[in-house]
């Protein structure tokens, strides 16, 4: 190997290891702003998905509410037949 040969290959060489170093780098940039890109819609995603189970979670309870209500009225219906029911007894006993 003449002195020549070897100064062409430690060129190469530095050259390959340039290379290597910026495409390291170019792949730390893409990786950030991948990962900002993704922070971001993941943001959005659950935020949005956030919204979501807020909205079926106030329909379900509204639901039951409605069906307490229900309820509640024929509850009221009863009582209101009882106590006519024990006013006609106590003027039947009169």
């Amino acid at each position: 190997m003449t002195l020549k040969q070897g100064e062409q290959i430690n060129k190469t060489f530095n050259k390959y290891n340039q290379d290597l170093t910026l495409t390291k780098d170019s792949l730390k940039i893409k990786q950030l702003k991948y990962d900002s890109l993704f922070n971001s819609i993941s943001l959005v995603k659950d935020s949005f998905y956030n919204w979501k189970w807020k909205y079926t979670e106030n329909k379900r309870i509204y639901e039951a509410y409605n069906v307490n209500q229900a309820k509640i009225e024929k509850l009221h219906s009863v009582s209101k037949l009882i106590l006519i029911g024990i006013i006609i007894l106590q003027f039947s006993q009169l």
